[in-house]
């Protein structure tokens, strides 16, 4: 008899559903069901996009800090006296500077991917887009959170340059019209 009670109290609270009003309309029932479940998604997505921006944040720390090791060591490569320690202040300047770069690499999808998102839902809010079309999107942007541009993006290569073809024969050039 309690978990009726609660069950009804909970319906009452949540979705505005009287369960003793038998001439309920199931559109509005079914409106309210789904505008709860949109509630709760978008929810999770604020809450995943906090805890991207949190690890972003992280990464960019660990990121600064190990560009000022590298910056340091590029100090002592330059002022140390002897050629060996030069060499191995550069080699281990180099390292830090790879690592800072590799850091960064890590955050900067997380850090985009959140900050569209958000912008994203937020514009189409604005332009009073259905929030089943809001949700549809942002959980569309969770499964490809890499941007498009990264589809496009290639290293840089040397590309192939086009070169006359010079046959090894001589050309008979004909100068008469004639057969």
């Amino acid at each position: 008899m309690r978990a009726e009670g609660r069950i009804r109290d909970e319906l009452r609270t949540r979705f505005g559903v009287d369960v003793n009003n038998t001439g309920a309309d199931p559109a509005a029932v079914q409106a309210a069901v789904e505008a709860e479940q949109l509630r709760r998604q978008s929810d999770t997505e604020r809450q995943r996009s906090a805890t991207e921006q949190a690890e972003d944040a992280a990464l960019s720390c660990q990121a600064d800090e190990t560009d000022r090791t590298a910056e340091a060591a590029r100090t002592s490569a330059e002022v140390a006296p002897d050629e060996g320690e030069r060499e191995q202040a550069q080699v281990q300047a180099e390292r830090e500077q790879n690592r800072a770069d590799a850091t960064r690499e890590k955050a900067e999808p997380l850090y985009d991917s959140e900050e569209r998102r958000e912008r994203d839902a937020d514009k189409l809010e604005q332009r009073d887009v259905g929030k089943d079309a809001v949700s549809a999107k942002m959980a569309a942007d969770v499964s490809q959170s890499k941007p498009a541009t990264a589809a496009v993006k290639a290293q840089q290569t040397q590309s192939a340059k086009a070169r006359p073809t010079l046959s090894r024969s001589p050309k008979l050039q004909r100068t008469d019209m004639g057969r």
